[in-house]
């Protein structure tokens, strides 16, 4: 009964670290939010917000967002309407999802799927707020997949069985956005080959950003083409030259980086062919602006590298 009581009350702790982190919680892009006038209902609106920082409300237009509080962005709204709706003197901002901070459970917990955060948590966290493991869940061979970063497609085999029974799981790594966790069924249970039967073969699983992401019915040779069709097609932020298939073989995490791009525009072998169990997941686009900056710094060190040996010989005159 102690240990039952644990895992609830951890499970309702951490259920309220989002709630709370809202009021010093700062806007981000592609954060999903919530502005409602109880004055004016009518201008009530559910916005993105998009790369260039700014949400787009009835009436006013564009207004900056990313790297305001919630308090700041709900002043500023009703400053922005006091010029056209002098009745307007309250909005009420709340975060729906929190778009930059993502990671992904698929295996042995009631509730597998995406979540969000207004602070990136731990794995056990993660674990918790999925509904927690399951009583056919394999804790001693928990898969990491890093999704951004340095060490982005990076596979790592966690045991937290061992870390729960010493009491350090605050040593636990923190994940980060766009991570995905697998937890595997204990062999020989009810999963064959170590697969949870809620990762299960007759279904392929599809993340990040494509229109309708989710689970999907799996059939013999689906290829990745066809299962992206069938989720609706990649949104417009998608890197289609980054995407990422992890694979569950018995109780090892394959992963697998494909340029969907580069065949799109020029096919030369046939599809990637999926299994049952896949997971597919296609990550966001760098942004212009880190692009061109990207660009405008490789400039300027070309430029540098081609004026030394200019000032030098002009040195030597």
């Amino acid at each position: 009964m102690k240990k039952l009581n644990l895992f609830l009350l951890s499970g309702a702790l951490f259920g309220a670290m989002p709630v709370l982190a809202q009021q010093t919680y700062i806007i981000e892009r592609d954060d999903f939010l919530s502005v409602a006038f109880w004055q004016q209902p009518a201008l009530n609106a559910q916005i993105r917000v998009t790369d260039d920082g700014t949400i787009e409300l009835p009436t006013v237009g564009k207004v900056n967002a990313a790297g305001y509080t919630i308090e700041q962005l709900e002043k500023e709204i009703v400053r922005q309407y006091a010029f056209y709706h002098a009745k307007v003197t309250q909005a009420k901002v709340s975060v729906i999802e929190f778009g930059s901070k993502k990671a992904y459970i698929n295996g042995q917990v009631p509730r597998p799927g995406k979540y969000t955060f207004a602070v990136m948590p731990t794995l056990w966290q993660l674990i918790l707020e999925a509904g927690g493991p399951l009583e056919t869940a394999n804790l001693g061979q928990v898969s990491l997949v890093r999704g951004s970063g340095e060490e982005m497609g990076n596979v790592s085999t966690i045991d937290l069985a061992d870390m729960l029974n010493r009491n350090v799981v605050n040593e636990l790594p923190k994940l980060m956005p766009g991570d995905i966790i697998y937890i595997p069924a204990v062999p020989g249970g009810p999963a064959a080959a170590g697969r949870s039967p809620l990762q299960k073969s007759s279904v392929v699983y599809i993340y990040g950003e494509i229109a309708n992401p989710g689970e999907y019915q799996y059939e013999n040779n689906t290829n990745i083409f066809a299962a992206v069709i069938k989720a609706g097609g990649p949104t417009e932020k998608a890197d289609l030259r980054r995407v990422r298939i992890v694979g569950i073989d018995s109780l090892h995490t394959q992963v697998a980086q494909i340029n969907l791009q580069k065949y799109h525009d020029a096919p030369q072998f046939p599809p990637l062919v999926l299994r049952g169990g896949d997971t597919i997941y296609i990550p966001k686009r760098q942004s212009l602006v880190g692009s061109v900056g990207s660009i405008l710094i490789e400039t300027a060190r070309i430029a540098v590298v081609a004026l030394v040996p200019l000032l030098a010989v002009n040195m030597a005159r």
